[in-house]
């Protein structure tokens, strides 16, 4: 998949979406008393289309998505949980070498195959490019032409 860096702009328009969401979810909690119900169905409207757009960039969306589940605890979505690891998503697709980079790659592979293997980067396969070969006829037209 193609990975582009995703920019300023649209990196600082998702952010303050997303922060604003979390800042209405503070106000629901506290203001109102169904504000837990509210912020599943507030979660879930923000959480699909910030997850497709990260997906869209090519980006993993490991951390948004515990953000998310991080969230539906009570009470804890007063933190700006869900800001703070978009913001860290954001940065590990932009700087892939980094070592926080590294880190968190390591530990969701560890995750996901459930051991303690070691990691071993992916084999670049570059592909050997195709020569034509040229055929008789082609080569004798050529070669009738510049006499």
């Amino acid at each position: 998949m193609n990975k582009s860096k995703i920019g300023l702009i649209e990196a600082t328009f998702v952010v303050g979406i997303v922060a604003l969401v979390e800042i209405l979810e503070v106000i629901l909690t506290f203001a109102f008393g169904v504000g837990e119900v509210v912020k599943w169905l507030v979660n879930i409207a923000v959480w699909l289309p910030v997850q497709f757009w990260l997906m869209f960039k090519g980006a993993r969306g490991d951390l948004y998505a515990i953000s998310i589940l991080i969230e539906f605890i009570p009470f804890l979505n007063a933190l700006p949980i869900k800001t703070a690891l978009l913001i860290a998503t954001i940065y590990i697709h932009n700087h892939p070498e980094s070592v926080v980079s590294e880190t968190v790659h390591k530990a969701s592979f560890k995750a996901h195959k459930g051991g303690s293997k070691k990691v071993r980067p992916k084999k670049v396969r570059h592909k050997k490019p195709k020569i034509k070969k040229k055929s008789k006829a082609r080569i004798a037209t050529k070669v009738i032409t510049k006499v």
